[in-house]
């Protein structure tokens, strides 16, 4: 056989193995085809958001709380007042924030819906900036001064404001100029009727602060000393200050001289 022959034998062969020509027709969708998939696309997507928004009639199945901590979780539900099964469009959201704002803890309040149709109350809680001993226990306040509740027990990492309502103000006044990182430190404030202030650490250090001024400028120079673990810090004059106690070098110090 030529090779004539055997290549147009091949290529009958070919010829009869390929699919007739209508079996390769690809599928093009047309213009109309596309508009009413996508409106069918753009219609479910607008039905569940609806489903999911303030204006849908499906009833809540569960209200959290999200910003409060444990003790505060079960004053806001009730505040809020009973919310599963309802439809989520006879929420009253404005109310509902109205009545938790109320509690003197919280400071702010936002309705959110998570899904699937839970309700999130979110708070933003009141942080206790200070406190004040009183007959009963201990009333929290914020840095304005403003009494936030009252707690049977004292607060750690609170600063505890010591003396008379008129020289507390002045106490809290201070205590708002310090910087965060004394504040951290401090165990009490104590103002007098001259005005002279002191501050009492943690670790059983006293800050002799003097009168209202330069606050800034004497936590600066009172923390540059705390290294040294004196007993007694005066820095009433901030560019003369003084101390008292046994001093210890801080250890970075020892370490040099070693």
């Amino acid at each position: 056989m030529s090779t004539d022959q055997i290549s147009e034998l091949r290529a009958g062969e070919s010829a009869e193995s390929s699919p007739p020509p209508s079996r390769l027709r690809r599928f093009v969708p047309t213009r109309r085809f596309v508009l009413r998939w996508l409106a069918v696309v753009v219609l479910a997507v607008c039905g569940f958001s609806w489903l999911l928004s303030w204006w849908s009639p499906v009833p809540v199945r569960r209200v959290t709380v999200v910003g409060a901590s444990e003790d505060l979780v079960a004053a806001v539900k009730k505040a809020a007042g009973s919310l599963e099964g309802q439809a989520l469009r006879d929420v009253d959201v404005d109310g509902i924030t109205a009545s938790v704002v109320e509690i003197p803890w919280i400071q702010g309040v936002d309705l959110a819906i998570q899904r699937p149709w839970t309700v999130a109350i979110v708070v933003d809680e009141r942080q206790a900036f200070a406190q004040v001993e009183v007959e009963n226990g201990y009333e929290l306040v914020d840095s304005s001064g403003d009494t936030i509740r009252t707690s049977a027990k004292k607060m750690k990492r609170v600063p505890l404001l010591v003396g008379e309502p008129g020289p507390r103000v002045t106490a809290l006044a201070i205590l708002n100029q310090l910087p965060a990182s004394l504040t951290h430190k401090l165990r009490s404030v104590s103002s007098g009727e001259d005005g002279r202030t002191e501050l009492t650490l943690r670790g059983g250090t006293v800050v002799e602060l003097g009168t209202g001024s330069s606050i800034a400028r004497k936590a600066e120079v009172a923390e540059s000393l705390l290294p040294f673990k004196p007993s007694i810090i005066n820095v009433s004059v901030p560019e003369r200050p003084a101390v008292t106690g046994e001093l210890k070098l801080p250890r970075a110090n020892r370490e040099d001289e070693e």
